[in-house]
């Protein structure tokens, strides 16, 4: 995709989203937060960024291999992001503030595009707040090493073009079949699917 297409981005951004139309095609059995009889008990927000840049005239986006620890994400590929802590202003700041501590992405060199729908994740009890942004100059990763092993680049039209992937299998105790991703011989699952599913859902059309 190239980079005279932001406009556009930014008028579908603000229209009407697929939200949990787009998460259901990857996750099935998780429910949206529409279908919630209220928030669970102690839950908490988060916010991300699905951030666009060009790279040898593309549009490329950026994902990370989270470090190994002891949560339910550990050693899971997603987007620069993290909770929100009590001095956010909001959660377009925590975002914003989680994706600079994490690969030195600079907010006062991008703008935000807009936002994608939120979405629950049950096993770690957060809400995700998605915000797209972008950054007319390739951006100059640093990443953090306590929280990231690998920095992930990937072409925005490369997601677009290879469509969700059907039952693979993540070899664990369980050998859990998902739908996903592959950026780089990794494989992105769950929320960070979702994410991408409903972008590439807004703008697969342009």
């Amino acid at each position: 995709m190239k980079l005279n297409q932001i406009n556009s981005f930014k008028e579908r951004l603000a229209g009407e989203l697929p939200g949990y139309l787009a998460h259901h095609k990857v996750m099935n059995h998780r429910k949206g937060l529409h279908q919630l009889e209220g928030l669970p008990e102690g839950a908490r927000e988060s916010a991300v960024l699905f951030h666009l840049y060009p790279k040898n005239g593309e549009l490329y986006t950026v994902f990370i291999l989270r470090a190994t620890y002891s949560g339910v994400h550990s050693a899971q590929v997603g987007l620069p992001g993290g909770k929100r802590e009590p001095l956010d202003v909001n959660l377009q700041e925590t975002a914003l503030r989680e994706a600079s501590e994490e690969l030195n992405i600079k907010k006062e060199e991008l703008e935000i595009l807009g936002q994608l729908s939120p979405l629950y994740v049950p096993p770690s009890n957060f809400i995700i707040y998605p915000y797209v942004s972008f950054q007319n100059s390739m951006p100059q990763f640093i990443p953090q090493e306590r929280e990231v092993d690998e920095v992930l680049q990937c072409k925005l039209s490369t997601l677009i073009d290879q469509g969700l992937q059907d039952s693979v299998v993540i070899v664990r105790s369980d050998r859990m079949k998902v739908k996903g991703y592959h950026v780089n011989d990794r494989l992105i699952w769950g929320a960070t699917a979702m994410i991408i599913k409903e972008f590439t859902e807004v703008v697969a059309t342009l």
